[in-house]
């Protein structure tokens, strides 16, 4: 399926359809996950990774400058919305699928109720920690060093991946939400 870019998305400021597009995703990947266990590809290879449960996503990187080759991808120049669509995106993905099928059932025992399972569909990551929107210019991703005052780095280039993090989760934010932090986050090249 294919789907707006991340800065057309980030531009309709909506929940509703940030969740409605990584919840489809989320199935999507699931499904292809299913496949592959019935045909007994278990997924052992590391170039593999996980074969469709595992996301490389969402880009929540700022678009800080229009060079940057992967702008498409990232929701915004603003941190607190890239933060909250983020979060909208990590929950969504996250979420416990109820749907999910042991592959065993143990011996003697009977299937329990759905509504016991506690699988999550997916697992997000959020990428790239932090200060990171160099592709090769105006040099490598690979040698690139960002310095980064300590003012813009707590200002600007943190907050979203505190949001992603679930760092605040604990308490309740404005709409009385708690968000789950993504289980991963890939660092970026930075030295």
């Amino acid at each position: 399926t294919s789907f707006p870019s991340g800065v057309t998305l980030g531009n309709t400021w909506s929940h509703r359809y940030t969740s409605l597009m990584a919840e489809t995703m989320t199935r999507e990947a699931r499904a292809l996950h299913r496949y592959n266990i019935q045909r007994g590809n278990r997924a052992v290879k590391p170039e593999v990774n996980g074969q469709g449960i595992t996301f490389y996503g969402p880009n929540i990187n700022l678009v800080r400058d229009p060079r940057w080759g992967r702008n498409q991808e990232v929701y915004s120049e603003d941190p607190f919305l890239t933060g909250r669509l983020t979060q909208v995106v990590v929950r969504t993905v996250q979420s416990k699928n109820f749907n999910a099928q042991p592959n065993k059932i143990p011996q003697g025992g009977t299937k329990p109720a759905p509504s016991t399972y506690s699988i999550k569909s997916a697992l997000a990551c959020c990428k790239h920690y932090a200060a990171y929107n160099v592709e090769n210019f105006p040099t490598s991703r690979h040698e690139y060093d960002a310095v980064v005052g300590a003012r813009d780095m707590w200002e600007t280039y943190l907050p979203h991946f505190e949001m992603c993090s679930g760092a605040k989760s604990s308490t309740p934010d404005s709409h009385g939400d708690i968000w789950d932090p993504a289980a991963h986050a890939m660092c970026s090249y930075n030295r």
